[in-house]
């Protein structure tokens, strides 16, 4: 299990950092938390991508 921070969520996913903090805290991202740190399962990461892809959908304005 590799956890990753927040930076390499949003270089991965090519948006801004402050957007990876905003759909973690809306509950759009899976997340881990450490205390009061956030981080985030690759294997989840890259199976909510999946998801998104099989429906043929995004991140819509409305979950921001």
């Amino acid at each position: 299990m590799r956890l990753l921070k927040a930076d390499e969520v949003a270089k991965a996913l090519q948006v801004p950092k402050p957007r990876v903090y905003e759909l973690a805290r809306q509950q759009v991202l899976p997340t881990v938390r450490i205390g009061r740190q956030i981080r985030f399962r690759q294997e989840s990461i890259e199976t909510w991508l999946a998801s998104l892809e099989a429906r043929g959908t995004g991140i819509t304005e409305e979950q921001s």
